[in-house]
């Protein structure tokens, strides 16, 4: 892989940060979350997110090939360690920020080695500013169940 920053994990064992060259601090973390099938059945996965403490909010932000790099490795590591398993991506748009940061997933997504597929939320959720992805291996023997309980949850909250 090409180069990143050297990731530190929080003792919690959920949680990792890195440093950019410009002082910002990244956060990447995993959070438990439920979907729920046509059935009523839950079914647990994570759902992973990052976010980025600013050193000087007076600097404009530059590209950083690093960070993609970074982030795109942690997700790497989860599927290594849990190959069995699928990962969540939402996009919170409490800055307004949301289709940009979705759009900006999908690029690392499309530009990385992953041997993953990546299945995203209606093109309607977008309309209610709500923006998600479900990652899974091609080869897991739950991919139609979890991705049908992923559309099925979102019809549920009515965000498509």
């Amino acid at each position: 892989m090409f180069a990143r920053y050297k990731v530190y994990r929080h003792k919690d064992g959920k949680s990792y940060f890195f440093r950019t060259r410009s002082g910002n601090t990244y956060f990447a973390y995993f959070t438990a979350f439920v979907l729920q099938d046509k059935y009523g059945s839950e079914i647990n996965l994570l759902s992973f997110g990052f976010s980025c403490h600013l050193a000087d909010k007076r600097k404009p932000q530059h590209y950083d090939q690093r960070i993609k790099n970074t982030i795109i490795s942690i997700i790497e590591e989860y599927f290594t360690q849990e190959p069995r398993s699928a990962l969540l991506f939402f996009c919170t748009n409490l800055d307004g920020k949301a289709h940009h940061r979705f759009y900006t997933f999908d690029r690392w997504f499309k530009e990385s080695s992953f041997k993953l597929e990546k299945f995203d939320t209606p093109k309607k959720s977008a309309e209610k500013d709500f923006y998600g992805s479900l990652l899974v291996k091609p080869d897991n023997p739950e991919k139609q169940k979890i991705m049908d309980a992923f559309y099925f949850t979102i019809d549920f909250w009515k965000l498509s």
